[in-house]
């Protein structure tokens, strides 16, 4: 191996789902996770695992896909198939008719040739018809990913029903999800496990009227309704400023949106990255506290826990967890790490932000 002095080498290390990561040389990788016969410098590690990314996705991928998100929201529409599940203005669609529609677009999805993994830009004139096109491309299996190019994507059109096949392959990954903006000009594979786990948030009340913002505050607030039995109504955009206590988290990056408290008598303030499930951690007057399916690290640059009260920098681990850059391997690798505390091979995300924990378990942005 060859490189600067001075400059840190990494192993490429793979799991059991077939996900790659580097991990420092000379260290045992995390349970879970084996060395995949590769060393070099970071940088090394990504060209590596991007030439592997080329094939990994072969015609020959898995028979099937996690659909907790389509069952879930199966089993709200059969539950309570009268109820509203989408308000606009004076018209109201039912979860039974909602049901109905999704069941009709993903039957033409799957007609059309798509397979598990496959994506589908979703051309919609209306929240309803984005809505029930996403809910169509999750129960066909594929990927919702609204960034797409046409021409690497089933294109379906949600008020007729139409389907248009992609030009050339449009796998994605080998599972289904949706896709949602990040930074770099990259997405982020969200799949439905995260969307399952958007159900343990609070309702969202506002977001701020930003176009970075809307993307995946908007995906988390629709999904978290309709997966819970919600009617979906419009989000408030504020051009608020944030709070004091919130500006520390977006200063490198956060999103930020306010939460109702279930008696409604109070908001919260949530903060968070599309890449640790969109919305991270609640944010009060003595720091942040993370929220249902994240669990949060500081670590220093080896990956070792920093000291209580020390500086470092922030990982989120846990099912809040996304499942990378479907198109950028190289960031992928670069921002999600295998997870050594988690013990069953998964991943966890490396923020931008540094942090120290408090002595009462907050955390507060460096």
């Amino acid at each position: 191996m060859s490189g600067h002095p001075g400059e840190q080498y990494y192993s490429v290390v793979v799991n059991d789902d077939g996900d790659h990561g580097r991990w420092p040389v000379g260290r045992k990788p995390p349970t879970g996770w084996r060395f995949d016969s590769f060393h070099g410098t970071a940088g090394a590690c990504e060209r590596h695992v991007t030439a592997l990314a080329a094939v990994r996705y072969a015609p020959a991928r898995g028979a099937g896909a996690a659909r907790d998100a389509d069952d879930r929201f199966a089993a709200v529409a059969e539950r309570h198939p009268d109820a509203t599940a989408i308000r606009e203005g004076a018209a109201h669609l039912s979860y039974g008719e909602l049901r109905a529609w999704v069941d009709g677009l993903a039957e033409a999805l799957r007609a059309a040739g798509l397979r598990v993994g496959d994506g589908v830009v979703v051309h919609a004139s209306g929240r309803a018809e984005a809505v029930a096109g996403l809910l169509a491309a999750l129960r066909a299996g594929g990927v919702a990913a609204p960034a797409r190019s046409d021409e690497a994507a089933y294109v379906l059109e949600a008020a007729s029903g139409l389907v248009r096949p992609p030009a050339v392959s449009a796998s994605i990954a080998p599972g289904s999800g949706v896709i949602v903006a990040a930074g770099d000009d990259a997405g982020v594979l969200l799949t439905q496990r995260n969307l399952v786990r958007l159900t343990q948030l609070p309702p969202l009340s506002a977001v701020p009227a930003s176009r970075r913002s809307d993307d995946a505050l908007s995906l988390a607030g629709a999904v978290r309704a309709l997966l819970t039995g919600d009617a979906l109504q419009p989000v408030v955009a504020t051009t608020e400023d944030p709070p004091d206590g919130v500006t520390g988290w977006q200063d490198r990056g956060a999103l930020w949106a306010r939460a109702a408290t279930p008696d409604d008598d109070q908001t919260l303030d949530l903060v968070g990255f599309p890449e640790a499930g969109v919305l991270t951690f609640k944010v009060d007057k003595t720091g942040g506290h993370p929220l249902p399916g994240a669990t949060l690290y500081a670590l220093d640059e080896n990956l070792d826990p920093v000291r209580p009260g020390e500086a470092g920098r922030l990982h989120v681990g846990g099912p809040a967890v996304a499942a990378g850059y479907p198109d950028r391997p190289d960031l992928t690798v670069r921002r999600f790490l295998p997870d050594p505390f988690a013990g069953d091979g998964r991943r966890m995300f490396r923020t931008p932000l540094t942090v120290r924990q408090l002595p009462d378990g907050a955390w507060q942005p460096v």
